[in-house]
C-alpha cells in the first residue's frame, strides 16, 4: 500500500476469497504509484465488485485495469479509469500547452465526455485533439459547452470523429458563443451534409475569434439543389465572418457555380487570405482566387507594418511578424504552394508559366514587406535584425 516503487502489479491466476478484497480495494484507494493492475476475477459474494468500484472512484493514478467486470459495470469503471487516463496524460508535462487524445488513444464514449469536461475550466492547455475518436451526442454536448466556458483553448481537432449533422449541429451552439479558438477541424467527417453546414455557417456569423476552417472531405454527398452547395456555404459566411483568415476544402463535391462563389467571397471579404479547394484544371479560376487573396494579404501585411511604423511604438509581437512573412515565403518559394496542389506540375509548361507570375508577385510584396522593416528599423522601432 505504502510502496512508492512498484508500478505494475500482475494478480492474475489468484484466488481472492472476502478479505483478500477488501485488501485489493484499500491498496487501490491509498497507493499512489500503481498503474496498471490485472485480475482474473473476484467473488460475487460479500459485494467484492462494490469495494473495487468504489476504492476506483479515490484512485488517481491506474490507467490500465484488467478485470472481466460483470455487465453494467464496465462503463461505470471506464469512467474512473479514462479520467486518470487524461489527468496522467496532462501531468506527465506541466509545461505542456497541447493535448493529444487522439487516434492510439482510443477514449470510450464516456471518455470524451470526461475529456471535454475536464478541459472546460482548464487554463493551461491550449490545443486539443481527439481526432479519431467516435463522436457520440453527450461529448457532442460536453463539447459545445466547454466551447462556452473555456477561455484558453485555441485548436481544437475533431477530424474524422464520425460526426453527423446532429453533432455538428449542437457543437455550432457552443462555437457561436465562444470568444477565443483560432483554428478548427472537422475534416473528414464525411457524414456532414449541406444542412448542418448551414447551421455551422450561422455560428460562424456569430464567431469573432475563429481564423482557421478545415472541413476536408465533409459533404462528401455533394451539392442539394442548385445554389446549395459548399462554395455558397463558404460565401455566405465570408459575408458577415470578419475574423476568418483560411479556409480549407480539399475534398469537398465542387460544382461551377461553387467555384464562382467562393472566387466572388474572396474578392468581397478582405480578411480571407487563404482558400485550400481543388481547382484543377480550372487556370482562370485560379488567378483569380490566388491574385483575390494574395491582394488581401498584402493588405493586411502592409497596414500592420505602416501602424508601427505611424505609431512610433517597438514591436511588441513579433511571433505576429514571423508568420505574417513565413506566409509571404510559403507562396514565394512554393514548396507547397496552391499551384503544387492542384496538379499544375503535371503540366509542365503551363506549370512554369503560372509558377513564373506568381513567383513575380510574391517575390515584390516580399520585397515591399521587408522595406517597410527596414523603415522601421531606422526608426528604432525594430531592435534586433532578425
Amino acid at each position: 500500500k505504502n510502496n512508492i516503487s512498484i508500478r505494475t502489479l500482475d494478480l492474475s491466476y489468484n484466488t481472492f476469497g472476502a478479505k483478500s478484497v477488501l485488501a485489493i480495494a484499500d491498496l487501490i484507494r491509498h497507493n499512489k504509484k500503481i498503474s496498471k493492475l490485472h485480475f482474473e476475477c473476484i467473488p460475487h459474494e460479500n459485494d467484492g465488485y462494490e469495494h473495487i468500484e468504489d476504492a476506483l472512484k479515490h484512485n488517481k493514478t491506474i490507467t490500465d485495469l484488467i478485470l472481466p467486470f460483470p455487465y453494467g459495470r464496465r462503463d461505470k469503471i471506464n469512467i474512473y479509469i479514462e479520467q486518470n487516463k487524461i489527468h496522467q496524460q496532462i501531468a506527465s508535462n506541466p509545461t505542456k500547452v497541447n493535448l493529444s487524445l487522439a487516434r492510439n488513444f482510443c477514449l470510450s464514449q464516456a471518455g470524451l465526455k470526461i475529456a471535454a469536461d475536464i478541459i472546460k475550466n482548464d487554463n493551461k492547455i491550449i490545443e486539443l485533439s481527439l481526432a479519431n475518436n467516435e463522436m457520440t451526442m453527450l461529448a457532442a454536448a460536453a463539447l459545445s459547452e466547454m466551447l462556452k466556458v473555456n477561455k484558453t483553448l485555441l485548436m481544437l481537432d475533431l477530424s474524422s470523429m464520425v460526426m453527423t449533422n446532429k453533432h455538428l449541429e449542437v457543437i455550432a451552439e457552443g462555437l457561436a458563443e465562444n470568444t477565443t479558438l483560432s483554428c478548427l477541424n472537422l475534416g473528414g467527417n464525411s457524414k456532414i451534409n449541406i444542412h448542418s453546414l448551414k447551421v455551422l455557417a450561422a455560428a460562424l456569423k456569430l464567431n469573432k475569434s475563429l481564423k482557421h476552417i478545415i472541413l476536408d472531405r465533409v459533404c462528401a454527398g455533394g451539392w442539394l439543389v442548385r445554389g446549395e452547395g459548399i462554395g455558397f456555404i463558404i460565401s455566405d459566411i465570408l459575408k458577415e465572418n470578419t475574423s476568418l483568415e483560411c479556409i480549407e476544402i480539399d475534398g469537398c463535391d465542387i460544382s461551377d457555380e461553387d467555384r464562382a462563389a467562393i472566387i466572388a467571397a474572396s474578392m468581397f471579404n478582405k480578411n480571407i487570405i487563404s482558400i485550400s479547394v481543388c481547382l484543377l484544371g480550372f487556370k482562370d479560376d485560379l488567378l483569380s482566387l490566388e491574385q483575390a487573396l494574395s491582394s488581401n494579404l498584402r493588405a493586411k501585411l502592409l497596414n500592420l507594418s505602416q501602424a508601427l511604423i505611424f505609431n512610433n511604438q517597438p514591436i511588441q509581437n513579433k511571433e505576429m511578424i514571423c508568420n505574417n512573412f513565413k506566409k509571404l515565403c510559403d507562396n514565394l518559394i512554393f514548396s507547397h504552394g496552391v499551384i503544387d496542389k492542384m496538379g499544375y506540375r503535371d503540366h509542365s509548361d503551363g506549370f512554369r508559366v503560372l509558377q513564373q507570375e506568381f513567383r513575380v508577385y510574391w517575390r515584390g510584396l516580399a520585397i515591399e514587406f521587408l522595406q517597410q522593416l527596414f523603415r522601421m528599423s531606422n526608426k528604432g522601432i525594430v531592435n534586433e535584425a532578425n
